[in-house]
Protein backbone atom coordinates (compact mmCIF):
# COMPACT_ATOMS: atom_id res chain seq x y z
CA UNK A 1 0.00 0.00 0.00
CA UNK A 2 1.26 3.46 -0.86
CA UNK A 3 1.92 6.11 1.75
CA UNK A 4 -0.82 8.77 1.51
CA UNK A 5 -0.48 12.28 2.94
CA UNK A 6 -3.21 14.81 3.69
CA UNK A 7 -3.03 18.31 2.25
CA UNK A 8 -2.11 19.58 5.72
CA UNK A 9 0.83 17.17 5.88
CA UNK A 10 1.95 18.15 2.37
CA UNK A 11 1.65 21.83 3.26
CA UNK A 12 3.81 21.31 6.34
CA UNK A 13 6.43 19.38 4.34
CA UNK A 14 6.60 22.02 1.59
CA UNK A 15 6.31 25.04 3.86
CA UNK A 16 3.18 26.22 2.04
CA UNK A 17 -0.42 26.81 3.08
CA UNK A 18 -3.17 24.21 2.69
CA UNK A 19 -4.89 26.62 0.30
CA UNK A 20 -1.79 26.72 -1.93
CA UNK A 21 -1.63 22.92 -1.97
CA UNK A 22 -5.30 22.89 -3.01
CA UNK A 23 -4.50 25.32 -5.83
CA UNK A 24 -1.69 23.06 -7.04
CA UNK A 25 -4.03 20.07 -6.97
CA UNK A 26 -6.76 21.98 -8.84
CA UNK A 27 -4.23 23.12 -11.45
CA UNK A 28 -3.07 19.53 -11.98
CA UNK A 29 0.46 20.35 -10.84
CA UNK A 30 0.22 18.04 -7.85
CA UNK A 31 -1.39 14.62 -8.42
CA UNK A 32 -3.92 13.70 -5.73
CA UNK A 33 -6.86 11.40 -5.10
CA UNK A 34 -10.08 12.25 -3.35
CA UNK A 35 -11.01 10.02 -0.39
CA UNK A 36 -14.36 11.14 0.95
CA UNK A 37 -14.00 14.87 1.59
CA UNK A 38 -10.20 14.82 1.74
CA UNK A 39 -7.56 15.15 -0.93
CA UNK A 40 -4.69 12.72 -0.44
CA UNK A 41 -1.28 12.88 -2.09
CA UNK A 42 0.93 9.85 -2.53
CA UNK A 43 4.39 10.35 -1.05
CA UNK A 44 5.95 9.06 -4.28
CA UNK A 45 4.08 11.72 -6.30
CA UNK A 46 5.20 14.37 -3.84
CA UNK A 47 8.83 13.33 -4.32
CA UNK A 48 8.54 13.69 -8.10
CA UNK A 49 7.14 17.24 -7.95
CA UNK A 50 9.02 18.40 -4.89
CA UNK A 51 11.75 20.28 -6.75
CA UNK A 52 9.50 22.45 -8.99
CA UNK A 53 6.92 23.06 -6.26
CA UNK A 54 9.22 23.30 -3.29
CA UNK A 55 11.65 25.99 -2.39
CA UNK A 56 14.12 27.07 -5.07
CA UNK A 57 17.37 25.20 -5.31
CA UNK A 58 20.14 26.95 -3.46
CA UNK A 59 23.14 27.81 -5.57
CA UNK A 60 26.50 29.01 -4.35
CA UNK A 61 26.67 32.75 -4.02
CA UNK A 62 28.42 34.49 -6.86
CA UNK A 63 30.97 37.17 -6.23
CA UNK A 64 29.22 40.51 -5.80
CA UNK A 65 29.38 42.75 -8.81
CA UNK A 66 30.79 46.17 -8.06
CA UNK A 67 28.87 48.85 -9.90
CA UNK A 68 30.73 51.08 -12.29
CA UNK A 69 31.40 54.53 -10.89
CA UNK A 70 28.74 57.03 -11.78
CA UNK A 71 29.87 59.16 -14.67
CA UNK A 72 27.91 62.21 -15.64
CA UNK A 73 28.94 63.68 -18.96
CA UNK A 74 29.73 67.35 -18.92
CA UNK A 75 27.19 69.52 -20.74
CA UNK A 76 30.11 71.64 -21.98
CA UNK A 77 31.97 68.90 -23.85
Amino acid sequence: MSDLLTTAQVARLLGRSRQRIGQLIDAGQLPAVRLGRRWMVERADLQTVLRPVGRPRLTPKAEPVTPAPYFRPSPFA
